[in-house]
């Protein structure tokens, strides 16, 4: 049996100390995989109560980082002077409120090291999610991000040039009418067609923000998608409790791909350009 688990680190150990700690502070969920001789795997089931955790945090949060790190490269991130995260973990979520106008992402031990300078959220009117970035480092495939619309820093793409890169976007707010904001939602990958596995550790993918899939990323390393693959991605709608599939069936898992949820709350797919 393959068991995943996450655990989850509050600034105190005290629940009312740790509500009021998190507005100043900052969650990080790790994850673990563990396998056994059988190579089979378990799913896991995420409690109301994590789920609720993890809600509430995303919205306290205006900033939020991922990390797929299979090769545990040790990663350093720093708001302004700060040091924020400084350790060597498979996959990593934290959130931040930022107190400078950069964050720092350093990652030294790669072949050629990762030395970025990125924009926080602060000061900016951002509806909840503000700037999200999402990464994956691999020593095999190369890396990547993506960040989320002005004024957050734009993504790269320095993956091996066979590399697949999907991206999901939440596109859901209506820029013609500003009362009409966009609702948070779970991308969710599935290895079957509309057999969906929801993306929650991660917390919501809120409006304008996108998250990457790479062949390192957990969720599909769990549902046993490798390049070439079947794949089908979707997103999770929390308040009408379901999925929306993007496309009719599944598709091989290769090239490069933006599936972005509209505000009709329709999936469109599209070749991810180069630009």
């Amino acid at each position: 049996m393959s068991v995943t688990s996450f655990s989850i680190w509050f600034p105190t150990v005290v629940i009312g100390q740790a509500l009021s700690g998190l507005v100043e502070g900052q969650l990080r969920v790790i994850f673990h995989e563990i396998s056994s001789s059988e190579g089979k795997t378990m799913k896991l089931i995420v409690s109301f109560l994590t789920s609720l955790m993890l809600f509430c945090s995303s919205s306290l949060f205006a900033d939020s980082f991922i990390f797929d790190n299979p090769n545990k490269y040790n990663i350093k991130v720093f708001d302004g002077d700060s040091l924020l995260y400084d350790k060597e973990e498979k996959g990593v979520y934290f959130g931040r409120n930022p107190k400078s106008n950069d964050f720092t992402v350093r990652v030294d031990e790669f072949t050629t090291p990762i030395n970025l300078i990125l924009n926080t959220s602060l000061n900016k009117n951002f509806y909840k999610g503000g700037c999200n970035y999402s990464f994956s480092l691999s020593k095999e495939n190369g890396w990547a991000f993506i960040g989320g619309e002005f004024p957050c820093t734009k993504g790269q793409d320095h993956l091996k040039a066979d590399s697949p890169l999907f991206t999901t976007k939440n596109d859901t707010d209506d820029p013609s009418d500003p009362t009409k904001k966009g609702i948070p939602v779970y991308p969710a990958v599935a290895s079957v067609k509309d057999g969906f596995a929801a993306d929650s550790l991660r917390g919501f993918l809120y409006p304008k923000d996108s998250r990457v899939y790479t062949e390192d990323n957990f969720l599909l390393i769990d549902l046993g998608i490798k390049p070439g693959s079947n794949i089908q991605i979707g997103f999770f709608d929390p308040y009408a409790v379901k999925y929306i599939a993007c496309g009719d069936d599944v598709m091989p898992y290769s090239g490069k791909y933006t599936f972005t949820l509209t505000k009709d709350k329709k999936c469109v797919i599209a070749k991810t350009s180069a630009d």
